[in-house]
């Protein structure tokens, strides 16, 4: 389809690449018709088929599940809004053969928006489109075939009647596998002639299509073969295959179809009514115009929908079905910038038809329409002839054309017009909130729904049943008669066609339904296990899930089931119907009759989804809550796109001089010798003749650090923004390192400086970089409280102090996250702003990494965290340190694919496993855990450290990526300190495999990396104690080289590689390499093998595996006590049963190709066995039967007083950011009970019981008076006011009696002041727990806490009537989770797990109702085994059903049935639904309107009398939603009010008399913050206050750096009203300001985008009075002289400032240096932020400023050193070169060279290091004139300034290259080639262009980098570049063999180079052919034809440059 092809996969941006080769592409089209004589033209054959009135069709691509189209995965689509689904693409080869495009998306992918493994035949995008289906039963699936870059086959397929035969029979077969509904044939296109393109997309190569006049024949018999191959199916199969294609809207392109035929041979043809225009072409047009607009209707911008019609209207008239042509709709932009506003060509629209010089190919979602409009200032302009919406900006210059709400809706009323056949869109990721979807189904639907259509699945081929019988038994056997299909592995351009098969001939979760003659169902006692069930009469059988999975081609179950009646007799079997499900708790997607007797017939109640169940009045509603809301939708491209002018390296440090007097200079430390920085590696005391230069063995050369401080310019969009960057990497790691966490923040320990921190820390962790209300943002500033106890420590010392901490061989990085911290990465866009601001972060500061210290839920997100992650660390490079610090509950279960929170840190873990750096486990403020195998750990031991340790250490992490994390001091953690002793115990044990105490691990691990610590403040108490200790532990290990390559990762499991670092022992001795001598795969060994559960003698026990391993294909032998028992094809989990006591042993071994490794063993102890039994036999655990104990607890009544149906809302005292405090009085009159947030205890985490109630929100227009009169009057309106207690930040505990008295005291007080009518219960965090494991009974807790707060609830209810309300608003962790984990029972998990369920249960007499927090949540395991998701319907009821249900808790492991354990169902008016109430309200568990709605009401229907819907809150849902979510609700609720009881009789309850035993993963949530113990907790977002410092307060740190170019405000002036008091307005200066800063007396103020800005009055810190109000315009991060006004601040009131004029504020002189600026994201402006710690500074009006930082120049020796990659070690620029002329280069040749090579350098072309060796710029000059020939010049570098060609027209060049540090202007040279330079020009940007040239002539440039000494930098490569119209050209690009190359010493390796010219019409004319240059040629040289020879150990990058500058880059590692 056009332009879409050009999509980014797999990371890379979403945006959409230019379209660029349209044009050329249309150009080479042939226009007429050629018919291939040798071909006849068969009867074409009409289709026929049921169809929707309309289609409106969608395409899915498969790479929108990746981060680049913000993981779209199929689930996210609406089908009820289409009637076709298209995927793409399918490739196919020349012989007709589908070949896949990505096999991990196509088939492997288990998390494609349906959770499946990735061995389920429904995983990766095609299986999960047929479950999208089953939801969707109006909508269509289908696949297409080809697109732009997969065509290039076609033309030879279509070619032979044999390829065209298989082709067809291929595609016919794979819909007839997958049960697919149509085939897509996208041939881009019949008869054009484009070539290949190597590069593609950058992720895709395009094959290109080099087709003839015979495509027009035989497009025709294509598809004729195919419609012939679909029909011969579909007979087979019941139903109609329908065949599409895919249509030009290009005349030219049409008029090779024969589309009288073609249309006669599809069901529809989608026409491409889009790209039509674009920034290819010259002038703005529209992309996908309805109509031509006749005021420009030249070439390209005549195209629209109608003309293309028109084209076939005059050309077949009434001969062609026009219902068949569906028409195009772009939900993406296309667009053009550096327009010229007077150009264009119709009046009446501006901007339209205009000159545009400037290309913008950058394509946009529909989704970032508004933030562009904010981006651009862009106007949105409708063209009502062309009926098309377009966005443009005469300011900006900037051009936005695509199809908008008001567009689609003109082509849908043109495709009724014209009884056309409907609408399609590219694609479903661009339109991810469906808005555009919606228009288009409405303009052909209306409100109606979409008609369900005929859906057929095709049978299952080859299944056998077969029923015998034997006394009163039936043996059933179900056989799959297939044979065995061998799926094709790899990860693109493999064979489909197996894993077609595969799916089409293998059983999913296969379950049969047996009727028989005479009514009765059967029983079960047969073989297989299972359960065995009645429906409607009938025995349903299913198999247990660990063995029938599938049932594959060769594989058979059989049943053995008994008869009640007597002797079976196979004639009662009346019929037997085979059942398939996707997922064991999911849905039945199919069912089949196999066997049958007599006329038994398939079931009529035919299996359907619940929305097929639903009458068409009812389905398929477009969700109302869609966010159309553009600009939150934007993916920041510069945070995964690397630009390739970014300058990285920075000048590192003022580093000391090396000095030969006598100094003393131990290992790490650094010093600057003759400009170049060193790094001592042998301590010594220095002289004379041991100089760096002299003295190898003493120093090492840093090459990755610059001395001196200079600043870098980013290009980021289309803006230029300037800012430090201060990132450095210092020395490589030590192999035994202390690692300790620094405090920015003030609590009890000691205030440090970075400076003051002893070298006994080798690396310092900065706590914490902060959250903010962007999700997935995070900000980092000094703590103004520390700051000021340090005497005024400032940012400037602070990151100067990291420098220097660094440059003594420190390392300094930043953590994220701690327990106040709390970040939530769980989407696309929270990834990419987490790495966007980590980025600037780490830049403005110059840490060298990241920590990662998230609590709570916020682990959840992993993949997101780990996509962050990478992003951040492929933006530094490889030596970017990366670690995290969990907390021990985390790394419990050590599955990579786990969903429980136990699981949460191990997986983010071992998603990044191969970046990361050191994780260290949190081994504290923990309970006991299990550690390795299973062993019991206890804490305060060193055992606990070992087997825990080891958990990471066997399951995936290498040892240097291992540290233990303890306290540094008692009271540094509440729990978990043990003396240095104890650890270096631990330490020891495990760097030599010897026994920590009770616990040995399986190996000895030497280069464990060490030990880190919370915390170097707290240590400091102690005179650091700890760290002397550790850090001379640290000195006595032993030490080993470091690993040289990280672990591979696993994001696709598409390679056999094994990963694992354990040895594999082969049991036979084989030859090792195959055939084609490629070395044969062994196995890899056994992960994780530990024991589930023991009873007796009944052992389960489990192990894992990787996606690796899985794809290897190796299989698993088990043994017991050395006898081997069975072998599985999985790792998996099974029960062996023990008939001896003793101690026995189990072990697990792997098996692939003939190897077996040695295995994993595991002991096991077996007791208390009454008998010993002769045979040992598997046994599989089976489900049980129990009963519930009777009903003791008083469910209680309802509270009276209260509706029978309640909206309860929260409402906030304070002030939220985007979320403003409002007055009770204004709250939206359709909420019922209003519960006021909250009762706090004065102090967090007390525990004395005394409590506060305060309203931060009032003001002097709004008292504590004001608030109690709007209580009293709200209640006089029927309204509850309810006082809630707690909070997140509220947490307390009550551990006494007086405690107790305190508390209630407190609490009636605050009741009795206001009149509250009742409590809410919200402890979070610690308020309540358990003593771990010792409070079994739920009717008796015993836990103080627990007791204490049940005591004092009851106590103030007991105060107040039987109107008081009681309402808990529990999180799922305190109360579903208990199901799972509960801390009363279980010692293992976290105390506080379901701890809120015995005071409910202790309380239900006085409950009025729960209304448990359904958001912020992980996933929760539901009464039924299956694992929940918040956010949806299922897990709304879900979750709600546990408490109208009841349960045991802890059941879901232990099957209790104990009468302590039962917690009994609540009441219906007791539940109550609590769910935000807007986006921003929580981090997760938002649900649509309609989709609560309709949880309540089937809740309503199971359970009458529900009691209503509570939201987190009031205030966001003003604030956000204009009241939307209460008056939706409210009104739905209406409807059941009054139409039940008011009270409630007690009712006993009785548990479930059944329960099946189910294993499902369970996901808990995870802690909060660093203090709390071993358990999860969800931080809830709505119930924290917002702690964000008012942005009026804030004073500048540095003095504010004008610029007189930058015009100021006019007339400030203020504008103010009752509404806005402190309303201020001006007018902007020019159309280029990006903000504005306002200060108040010189202190700064806030900012604005916008000429206006309403202050707050607290800006005006110093009361009435008059003030200096002034304003900057803020551009490139400088700012303007101010504009200012008086203003007379009264009493909070805005009133009009005195008549004084606006004067401007003219400086004096400038300020030395200029200040930070913070770069923002290319898709919003950027906003200067001013730096937070210095006092302000007041700005006198008749001079600037003259105090500054001091400015430190960068040496003049050298100039500092531009990093092109950052993984690249750049030498210093200070070395001399070895050779005074580079030498002539020539192409690498292809074939061995037979002559020796001659280099230079030792074997180098120049290199990077070399600088010039002329001192001044005149001397150089002079050089250039003198020049008579176009050979480089002596000492030239291309790496420096890597100057080549942008852009060249017929009359112009454009030059670009490299900022280097240190140049402030650029001299270009040049001339036509063969001619003497001349001097062209002097710039200081990084760009030029050159006119007024002649057109097809080459012309000569270089460029010289001169510093403001005259002093030359650098001497560019000459470069050679052709204009156009000539019959020569450039090298568009370069294609190489390698771009990363590993060689040991004294290896070669030969560099083969391609040069892609940038059109065949052209030659390259060789001035020279393609060089290369090393960036260090001490590491590796290379010669003139690219031979590179490894020298020495490190790492290097090879630059092959063509003659125009277009050049490629290999990334060298000598090992």
């Amino acid at each position: 389809m056009k332009g879409r092809k050009r999509i980014l996969r797999k990371g890379l941006s979403g945006k959409i690449l230019s379209f660029t080769m349209a044009l050329a592409m249309v150009a080479n089209l042939m226009g007429g018709y050629c018919a291939a004589t040798e071909l006849s033209t068969k009867e074409v054959k009409a289709a026929n088929a049921e169809q929707p009135p309309y289609r409106n069709v969608m395409y899915y691509g498969d790479w929108s599940i990746y981060s680049g189209q913000k993981n779209f995965t199929p689930d996210k689509i609406d089908g009820s809004l289409i009637t076709h689904l298209n995927f793409a693409f399918m490739d196919a080869d020349a012989n007709g053969d589908l070949i896949t495009t990505d096999t991990w998306a196509d088939y492997e992918n288990p998390n494609v928006g349906f959770s499946v493994g990735t061995d389920n035949k429904y995983a990766g995008v095609l299986g999960a489109m047929v479950l999208l289906r089953q939801k969707y039963p109006n909508m269509k699936i289908g696949v297409s075939v080809g697109g732009w870059t997969r065509s290039g086959d076609f033309p030879k397929i279509a070619a032979s009647e044999t390829t065209r035969k298989n082709f067809a029979n291929n595609v016919a077969k794979f819909v007839h596998y997958y049960g697919y509904d149509f085939v897509d044939i996208d041939w881009e296109y019949p008869t054009a002639d484009r070539d290949p393109d190597p590069e593609g997309n950058g992720v895709a190569i395009d094959k290109g299509c080099k087709g003839s006049a015979a495509d027009t024949q035989n497009y025709t018999l294509l598809l004729q073969a195919i419609r012939d191959a679909l029909d011969s199916y579909g007979a087979k199969d019941n139903k109609h295959y329908e065949l599409s294609v895919a249509m030009s809207a290009s005349p030219k392109m049409m008029a090779a179809i024969e589309y009288e035929k073609v249309l006669k041979i599809v069901d529809f043809a989608n026409m491409m009514t889009y790209d039509l225009n674009g920034a290819w072409g010259g002038f703005t047009a529209h992309q996908t115009a309805l109509y031509t607009n006749p005021a420009y209707d030249e070439g390209d911008a005549g195209l629209s929908v109608d003309s293309c019609i028109k084209y076939l209207e005059n050309k077949y008239g009434d001969n062609i079905d026009y219902s068949k042509i569906v028409v195009g709709v772009a939900p993406y932009t296309r667009g053009w910038k550096e327009v010229k506003k007077d150009t264009g060509r119709d009046s009446k629209n501006p901007g339209l038809y205009a000159d545009a010089t400037g290309e913008n190919g950058v394509t946009y979602a529909y989704s970032d329409i508004n933030s562009l409009v904010s981006k651009y200032n862009l106007t949105k302009y409708w063209d009502d002839v062309a009926k098309a919406n377009y966005y443009y900006s005469e300011s900006s210059g900037m051009f936005f054309t695509c199809d908008t709400e008001e567009s689609v809706a003109e082509k849908g009323k043109y495709v009724k017009q014209k009884h056309l056949g409907g609408l399609i869109s590219w694609m479903a990721s661009l339109d991810a909130s469906s808005t555009i979807t919606k228009t288009m189904k409405e303009s052909l639907y209306g409100s109606a729904a979409i008609p369900n259509q005929k859906i057929v699945a095709p049978a299952n081929d080859g299944v056998e049943t077969t029923v015998t019988t034997s006394g009163d038994s039936y043996t059933i056997t179900l056989k799959n008669t297939n044979s065995s299909v061998t799926k094709a592995s790899g990860s693109k351009d493999i064979s489909v066609m197996p894993w077609a098969e595969y799916f089409g001939k293998t059983l999913s979760y296969p379950s049969i339904s047996i009727e028989t003659q005479n009514g009765e169902t059967l029983s079960g006692d047969w073989s297989a296990g299972g359960t065995i069930t009645t429906e409607n009469g009938k025995t349903v059988v299913t198999p247990p899930e660990w063995s029938s999975k599938t049932l594959e081609p060769g594989a058979s179950l059989t049943f053995t089931l008994k008869s009640g009646k007597g002797t079976a007799n196979a004639q009662n079997i009346k019929g037997i119907t085979l059942r398939q499900k996707a997922v064991s708790a999911g849905e039945i997607l199919s069912a089949k009759v196999v066997y049958k007797n007599g006329d038994y017939v398939e079931p009529s109640e035919n299996v359907t989804t619940k929305s097929q169940q639903t009458t068409n009045s009812q389905t398929q509603t477009t969700a109302k809550e869609q966010n159309t809301t553009k600009g939150q939708q934007v993916t920041t491209a510069s945070v995964t796109t690397k630009k390739e002018n970014d300058t990285t390296k920075q000048a590192t440090g003022n580093y000391p001089e090396w000095s030969p007097n006598s100094v003393v200079y131990g290992l790490g430390n650094l010093v600057q010798y003759q400009g170049k920085v060193y790094e001592c590696t042998y301590a010594h005391t220095s002289n004379l003749g041991w100089s760096p230069t002299d003295a190898a063995t003493l120093w090492k050369l840093r090459t990755d650090l610059v001395a001196g401080e200079v600043q870098t310019t980013k290009n980021s969009g289309s803006e230029q923004e300037t800012t430090e960057n201060n990132y450095t990497v210092n020395s490589k790691l030590p192999e035994h390192m202390v690692t300790g966490y620094w405090h920015n923040f003030l609590n009890g320990s000691t205030a440090l400086k970075i400076s003051d921190v002893p070298d006994y820390y080798d690396m310092i962790c900065v706590s914490f970089a902060n959250s903010s209300t962007t999700p997935g943002k995070v900000t980092f500033e000094l703590d103004k409280d520390l700051s000021n106890a340090l005497g005024g420590y400032t940012k400037a010392q602070f990151i100067q102090d990291i420098k220097n901490a660094k440059a003594k061989g420190q390392h300094v990085i930043i953590s994220v996250g701690g327990a106040e911290g709390t970040t939530y990465i769980t989407n696309e866009e929270a990834a990419n702003q987490f790495a966007t601001s980590l980025i600037s972060i780490i830049e403005e500061y110059g840490f060298e990494g990241v920590d990662i210290d998230f609590e709570g839920g916020a682990v959840s997100g992993t993949d997101y965290i780990a996509e962050a992650l990478r992003t951040v660390h492929n933006h530094f490079g490889e030596d970017f340190i990366i670690t995290m610090a969990p907390e021990t509950y985390y790394f419990q279960d050590t599955n990579p694919n786990g969903t429980m929170a136990t699981s949460a840190y191990y997986r983010l873990a071992y998603k990044i496993r191969d970046i990361l750096t050191i994780c260290y486990p949190q081994f504290y403020n923990s309970g006991a855990m299990n550690g390795y195998n299973g062993f019991n750990a206890q804490v305060g031991t060193a055992d606990f450290l070992t087997s825990l340790s080891t958990l990471l250490l066997e399951n995936g992490l290498r040892a240097d990526q291992v540290a233990l994390g303890l306290p540094s001091t008692s009271k540094a953690a509440s729990s978990g300190y043990v003396s240095t002793d104890i650890i270096s115990t631990a330490v020891k044990a495990l760097v030599n495999g010897t026994s920590s105490g009770k616990f040995t691990a399986p190996k000895a691990y030497p280069t464990l990396r060490g030990v880190m610590t919370w915390s170097i403040n707290w240590d400091a108490t102690n005179n650091y104690t700890w760290a002397k200790s550790m850090s001379s532990l640290m000195d006595s290990l032993e030490k080993h080289e470091q690993p040289t390559t990280k672990q591979a990762t696993t994001v696709a499991p598409t390679t056999k590689t094994p990963v694992t670092e354990a040895p594999t022992v082969a049991s036979t001795t084989k030859n090792e390499t195959t055939a084609a001598g490629q070395p044969e795969l062994k196995p890899t060994e056994v992960i994780g093998l530990t024991i589930q559960e023991q009873k007796a003698g009944k052992v389960t026990y489990v192990w894992g595996q990787t996606q690796e391993q899985i794809a290897s294909g190796q299989t698993y032998k088990v043994y017991i006590d050395g006898q081997y028992i069975e072998s599985y094809t999985v790792a998996t989990s099974t029960t062996y049963t023990f008939t001896t006591n003793g101690k026995h042993t189990i072990r697990v071994t792997a098996n692939l190709n003939g190897y077996e490794t040695e295995g994993q063993t595991i002991e096991v102890t077996v007791q208390g066995l009454t008998q010993d039994a002769t045979t040992k036999t598997p046994v599989q655990t089976t489900a049980t039967t129990t009963k519930a104990p009777e009903q003791t607890t008083n469910p209680g009544t309802v509270t009276t007083g209260l509706s029978s149906r309640l909206m309860i809302g929260y409402y906030h005292t304070w002030n939220n950011d985007g979320n403003p405090f409002i007055k009770l009085r204004d709250v939206d009159k359709n909420w019922d009970v209003i519960n006021i947030s909250f009762a706090e205890p004065e102090k967090a985490g007390s525990t004395d019981g005394k409590m506060k109630f305060d309203i931060s929100g009032l003001t002097s227009d709004y008292t504590k008076d004001d608030f109690k009169k709007d209580v009293k009057s709200l209640q006089a309106q029927g309204k509850k006011i309810v006082l809630s207690i707690g909070g997140y930040e509220g947490y307390f505990s009550l551990t006494s009696d007086n405690a107790v008295n305190q508390f209630v005291s407190d609490i009636k007080s605050i009741i009795n002041e206001y009149g509250f009518d009742g409590i809410d219960i919200d402890l979070e965090q610690s308020s309540v727990q358990f003593e771990s494991g010792n409070d079994k009974d739920i009717n008796n807790p015993t836990s103080p806490k627990v007791v204490n707060m049940i005591k004092a609830i009851r106590t103030i209810c007991d105060s107040y009537g039987n109107d008081f309300i009681l309402s808990w608003a529990p999180e799922t962790f305190y109360v579903q989770l208990g199901y799972s984990f509960y801390g009363g029972i279980n010692q293992y998990c976290d105390t506080r797990a379901g701890v809120y369920l015995p005071m409910i249960n202790a309380l239900r007499d006085k409950t009025s109702y729960v209304h448990v927090q359904l958001y912020n949540s992980s996933p929760i395991t539901g009464l039924d085994g299956t694992s929940y998701n918040m956010g949806t319907k299922e897990g709304i009821v879900a979750m709600c059903e546990m408490l109208l249900k009841g349960f045991h808790v802890g059941a879901y492991y232990t099957n209790s049935t104990d009468e302590s354990t039962y917690f009994a169902p609540l009441r219906p008016d007791q539940v109550v639904i609590g769910v935000p109430s807007s986006q921003s309200a929580a981090g997760s568990g938002q649900v649509t309107n309609e989709v609560l709605q309709s949880a309540f009401t089937e809740l309503n229907n199971n359970y009458p009398g529900i009691r209503g819907i509570m939201s987190w809150s009031i205030n966001w849902d003003s604030s956000q939603n204009k009241n939307t979510f209460v008056n939706e609700n409210a009104e739905f609720l209406a409807k059941f009010k009054n139409n039940e009881p008011t009270t409630v009789a007690p009712v006993t309850t009785q548990a479930p008399t059944e329960k099946t035993t189910t294993v499902a993963p369970v996901t808990t949530q995870a802690p909060t913050e660093k203090a709390t113990t071993v358990a999860p907790v969800t931080t809830q977002a709505p119930t924290e206050k917002a702690t964000t410092v008012a942005p009026t307060t804030v004073a500048p740190t540095t003095k504010i750096d004008e610029d007189d170019t930058i015009p100021a405000p006019i007339g400030l002036t203020y504008a103010g009203n009752k509404d806005l008091p402190y309303y201020f307005a001006w007018q902007a200066p020019s159309s280029d300001i990006e903000n504005y800063n306002v200060y108040v007396d010189g202190v700064f103020a806030g900012s604005s985008v916008n000429s206006s800005i309403n202050l707050t009055a607290d800006v005006f810190a110093n009361g009435n009075g008059d003030y200096t109000v002034s304003v900057r315009s803020v551009k490139n991060g400088k700012m303007s002289a101010a504009t200012q006004i008086t203003y007379t601040f009264k009493d909070g009131t805005g009133s009009k400032p005195t008549t004084q004029a606006p004067t401007t504020v003219a400086p004096t002189e400038k300020t030395t240096t200029v200040a930070p600026v913070t770069t923002q994201a290319p898709t919003e402006k950027a906003t200067t932020a001013v730096p937070t710690t210095q006092t302000p500074t007041t700005v006198a009006p008749t001079e600037k400023a003259t105090t500054a930082v001091p400015t430190t120049a960068a040496p003049t020796t050298a100039a500092p050193t531009t990093t092109v990659a950052p993984t690249t070690t750049v030498a210093p620029t200070t070395e001399a070169p070895t050779t005074t002329a580079a030498p002539t280069t020539t192409v690498a040749s292809t074939t061995k060279d037979t002559e020796q090579e001659t280099t230079t350098n030792n074997g180098a072309v120049t290199s990077v290091e070399t600088s010039s060796t002329y001192k001044t710029a005149e001397q150089m000059e002079k050089e250039i004139l003198e020049k008579k020939d176009d050979k480089d010049f002596a000492n030239s570098t291309f790496a420096k300034l890597s100057v080549r060609v942008k852009k060249t027209t017929k009359k112009s060049v454009k030059l670009v290259w490299k900022k280097m540090s240190g140049a402030t202007k650029y001299v270009i040279y040049g001339a036509k080639c063969g001619t003497s330079y001349k001097k062209i020009k002097e710039v200081s940007k990084k760009t030029f262009t050159a006119n007024k040239l002649k057109k097809g002539k080459y012309y000569k440039y270089l460029v010289v980098a001169q510093n403001d000494k005259g002093e030359v930098l650098a001497t560019s490569k000459l470069i050679h570049i052709a204009t156009k119209g000539g019959k020569v050209g450039n090298c568009k690009s370069l294609k190489l063999n390698k771009t990363k190359v590993k060689l040991l010493l004294g290896k070669k390796f030969k560099i083969k180079v391609k040069q892609i010219a940038d059109s065949k019409n052209v030659k390259i004319k060789k001035h020279r052919k393609v060089s290369f240059e090393s960036s260090n040629p001490e590491i590796a040289t290379v010669s003139k034809r690219g031979k590179i020879t490894a020298l020495k150990r490190g790492k290097c990058t090879i630059y092959a440059y063509a003659q125009n500058g277009v050049y490629k880059k290999v990334k060298v590692t000598i090992k």
